[in-house]
């Protein structure tokens, strides 16, 4: 691993050892060698930046659809003159004017009553190497209705361009395919639903440019990448513009300048992960845990609870939830997905601010009902303290929660009242903003311009300072920076991988599946056993059906929430994820299923591959029941397809008690 906040650290330290050392000549040329490997840094780092910004782009897209913000979307576009959206059959609207007007017709604002969830997840970005374009593959996953009277799922990826424009990212083309449309209620099994065609009201500028017939057409919408291991690599990256060769006073500074600017983009992977750290200890109740993620004096406040101020505050409203009780408890279900981050780190690195959502599944099996929906927006605040980031300020607004029967349609404000508030304790103080659930139409402050959502951040650089003496010594700390740079596109090529995963398994890609796999690769997914080695993790997906989407067969395999950690030498990794599957067959029947992934990555000639594929069952429910009311026992091995070995580790699903081991230690306090 990484010594921790290394690369944070690192442009202070580096101040300091310029400050520190005097060298006597300053204006002393380099070589055209450092010359090139900083332009090569600074380009790296640029890219990774750029990625950071499209990724806040596209998710700030799906908070304002969320909230019939239709009209605030427009801005997020390009001013180029073929700019697009096209989202399934409504037809293309092209230039800033027209995609405006859509948004603002189809995203109104909410009245009363009215759900339009719209979450954008598991993204895969790619940056062209000049910075200037990029490509994006998302999922949308869409929970629309109207209180007491619907509630309807969609869902389906987006395959998106975007463009840089002074300093922005904007989108170019957006485009939505449909794979699933259908009620809640009897279920997208029973009754799918097409998409509705162009708008007789608001004509689109041309027709739709593709067959967007959804679930059960069983349709292959389309990716803009090849597979990431057998598809071809991209091509070496040309040397970028050197420029004049700089002296030592100069090459310290830039090679400043580009750490720090690494380190504002470390700062964000960090946050990151500290909040989805925080939402696997929230599913298993580990409240020690959660409670070392605040910073000392750090809050909580949850929708009307009030705020909680300071450890032991925050740990007895914790434990209130849970009777006293720590850990799992059997036959409770408590999912608290952490998705959609928004994270903004303050220029000088010390502070940061995030708004993301949670996606849950609620339950007690046995309780007479099938089991608990719930969603919400969290706007947190987060201090780096000693050079470790910590939670300063959690608040979470809960949009709804919902009762298996019936879905959001029945959506109680009584029931986020009994969620959030603490049982037999009292807040520190009470809240600290006005707060309705849904069917009341609440949208959360945004701690961020919307306007500027896609732009690069600039850091505070450190000041300029009298160079070391040597070289030799610059060369040696270009190439350690250029090592931990290189650990933070590892972070991004990781994330891709994990995305594209399971976005090839949702169209059944048995092959594509199996390619992402290293040749010694292992897969041991949901008790069904241990397959060793390519054939046989090859030979395990073709037993699940015919290779790509099948008519009247829905598997959405949707694969979120990353926790990544990177070797130090770069070569290994392991990476825990979260899996939410709908599942469905025309007629016949649907299940939800959960788990999560515990997986080995080795990266080979420059290529990230899967080592080890571990997949833990959660739960399988039929969708006419729910995860309360009956979930699967562990599933067996396949009669047909013995594996090479039994699973590694035994357990049993929910309702059992049962903690998938971690493979990383607590963020804050280091503690396994």
């Amino acid at each position: 691993m990484v010594p921790r906040h290394a690369l944070r650290s690192t442009p202070a330290l580096l101040a300091a050892l310029l400050a520190a050392c005097g060298g006597s000549s300053p204006d002393a040329p380099t070589s055209e060698a450092v010359a090139a490997d900083l332009a090569a840094l600074e380009r790296q780092v640029a890219r990774l930046e750029d990625s950071k910004a499209i990724k806040r782009l596209q998710r700030a897209y799906g908070y304002y659809v969320d909230k019939g913000m239709g009209a605030s979307i427009g801005n997020l576009f390009s001013d180029r003159g073929d700019a697009s959206v096209e989202i399934g059959g409504s037809g293309v609207y092209i230039g800033k004017e027209s995609i405006s007007e859509f948004y603002a017709d189809a995203a109104p604002p909410l009245s009363e009553g009215q759900l339009f969830n719209h979450m954008v997840l598991q993204g895969v970005v790619h940056v062209a190497e000049d910075g200037l374009t990029a490509q994006g593959r998302w999922r949308g996953l869409i929970q629309t209705g109207m209180h007491g009277e619907s509630a309807d799922w969609a869902e389906g990826p987006y395959e998106n361009t975007y463009v840089r424009e002074d300093g922005v990212w904007k989108f170019h083309t957006v485009r939505w395919y449909p794979v699933v449309m259908a009620p809640y209620d009897p279920g997208w099994h029973l009754e799918p639903r097409s998409m509705p065609g162009p708008s007789a009201e608001n004509p689109p500028d041309a027709p739709p440019s593709d067959d967007y017939a959804p679930f059960p057409a069983g349709r292959l919408p389309p990716y803009h990448f090849e597979n990431p291991v057998t598809g071809p690599q991209p091509a070496a990256a040309q040397a970028p513009e050197a420029g004049p060769v700089p002296n030592l006073a100069e090459a310290w500074q830039r090679l400043a300048a580009v750490e720090t600017r690494a380190a504002r983009v470390d700062d964000v992977n960090a946050i990151e992960k500290l909040q989805r750290v925080y939402g696997y200890y929230t599913d298993k109740m580990l409240w020690d845990d959660v409670v070392d993620l605040f910073a000392e004096d750090g809050t909580l406040e949850v929708g009307p609870s009030g705020v909680y101020a300071g450890h032991s505050s925050i740990r007895d409203y914790l434990y209130s939830l849970s009777g006293g009780q720590v850990g799992p408890i059997e036959g409770e279900l408590y999912e608290h997905m952490q998705l959609q981050p928004i994270v903004t780190v303050a220029p000088d690195g010390r502070t940061a601010r995030a708004r993301w959502r949670a996606f849950m599944q609620l339950g007690r099996a046995g309780s007479g009902s099938g089991g608990t929906w719930g969603d919400g927006v969290y706007e947190n605040a987060y201090v780096r303290e000693d050079g470790v980031w910590k939670i300063s300020s959690l608040r979470f607004d809960p949009t709804f929660l919902a009762p298996y029967e019936g879905g959001w349609r029945l959506a109680s404000p009584e029931m986020v009242d009994d969620y959030a508030m603490g049982r037999g304790v009292d807040p520190d103080s009470g809240p600290t903003r006005e707060y309705a659930a849904y069917p009341a139409v609440h949208v959360t402050p945004f701690h961020y311009d919307g306007a500027e959502v896609g732009a690069v951040a600039a850091p505070e650089l450190p000041a300029a300072a009298d160079p070391p003496d040597g070289a030799e010594v610059l060369e040696a700390a270009v190439a350690e920076a250029a090592s931990r740079v290189e650990r933070l596109a590892d972070v991004d090529a990781l994330e891709n991988l994990s995305g594209i995963y399971g976005f090839y398994v949702d169209m059944s890609m048995h092959d594509d599946v199996a390619d992402l796999f290293h040749e010694d690769g292992v897969v041991e997914i949901l008790g069904r056993g241990v397959f060793e080695g390519l054939d046989r993790v090859r030979e395990y997906m073709h037993n699940l059906g015919p290779v790509g989407p099948r008519p009247g067969r829905l598997f959405n395999h949707m694969h979120l929430q990353p926790v990544i950690t990177i070797a130090p030498d770069g070569m290994s990794a392991q990476a825990r994820s979260r899996l939410f599957v709908m599942f469905g067959i025309l007629g016949t029947n649907a299940q939800y299923g959960a788990g999560i992934y515990e997986n080995d990555f080795i990266k080979e000639d420059g290529v990230w591959k899967l080592d080890y594929l571990h997949g833990y069952q959660t739960f399988y429910t039929l969708y006419e029941e729910g995860w309360a009311e009956r979930a699967s026992a562990i599933f067996a091995p396949y009669p047909q397809l013995p594996p090479d070995r039994p699973q590694s580790v035994a357990y049993d699903p929910y309702p059992a008690a049962f903690v998938p081991p971690f493979h990383y230690s607590n963020p804050v306090t280091g503690v396994e």
